[in-house]
């Protein structure tokens, strides 16, 4: 459930990344080719530009993996919430110490965490290891 912890960890800066990654591609060289590539018409930049950002894979990746994560969260309990906001997203804590800070006992935390990386799994399409 390695991948699913670094899902997790990653999600607040997925946007982030996107963002940049779209800038980044903004600022390229164009393509000198993109003429014969588009069977001999000229295109629109802009739209070409585009077209290129929804089929980046790095892009279309951190897209499908957010919008994972946020549907796993909207289907936790709104008790777990805090639990997974403070182990995964600030990542500044162990478990045990979320324990202490939340009031919670450590098998309670334990098991908020499973269950959020096992719903993350399947909402990925991955195999649970």
């Amino acid at each position: 459930m390695k991948i699913a912890k670094k899902r997790l960890n990653d999600y607040p800066r997925y946007d982030r990344e996107i963002r940049e990654r779209k800038l980044a591609m903004e600022y390229r060289e164009p393509d000198i080719n993109a003429s014969i590539k588009g069977g001999g018409r000229a295109g629109n930049p802009l739209e070409a530009n585009y077209i290129k950002q929804e089929q980046d894979p790095y892009i279309s990746n951190r897209v499908k993996w957010k919008q994972a994560v946020e549907d796993t969260l909207n289907n936790m309990p709104e008790w777990t919430k805090p639990i997974i906001e403070t182990y995964y997203f600030e990542n500044l804590m162990s478990m045990r110490d979320v324990a202490k800070h939340l009031n919670y006992g450590y098998s309670t935390i334990q098991r908020v965490c499973d269950k959020v990386e096992r719903k993350l799994l399947v909402a990925l399409g991955e195999e649970l290891e």
